[in-house]
């Protein structure tokens, strides 16, 4: 029973680390302007580029194990908004506005959702799928 939980809990993980990711590079880039970007404040991204990598290649896992455990429908939740936070970001629709919102909603909702799951819901019970 615990190896399956362990699935969950990397799945859910792996959405965490992409959440957190997101968020703390929004708020990185609204506390510089444009001016001090372009003075070389962007040179803070190099330092946390293995963060942003990392939550890359953790997003793809995230995906393939929520595929995977597909009876478990938050992770398929998951799945469904990193690839439409994919999609977003690298076809670049819409207004800057819509691309910050999409943006902080993500970063919000996969952040929520598996904090969710390791405060609350792994506590209370296990899904279905894990009892196997």
């Amino acid at each position: 029973m615990k190896t399956g939980r362990l699935k969950y809990d990397f799945a859910y993980g792996c959405f965490l680390l992409c959440g957190v990711t997101v968020l703390s590079l929004i708020g990185l880039r609204a506390s510089y302007t444009d001016a001090e970007w372009s003075g070389g404040a962007g040179g803070l991204l190099l330092i946390f580029l293995p963060v942003i990598l990392a939550a890359g290649v953790a997003m793809l896992v995230g995906i393939a194990l929520s595929i995977r455990l597909w009876r478990h429908r938050p992770l398929f939740a998951l799945a469904g908004m990193s690839v439409l936070f994919i999609t977003e970001s690298l076809t670049e629709y819409g207004s800057a506005t819509l691309q910050n919102a999409v943006s902080i909603a993500y970063g919000a909702g996969a952040t929520a959702m598996s904090g969710l799951w390791f405060l609350v819901l792994r506590k209370k019970h296990s899904p279905a799928a894990v009892q196997e």
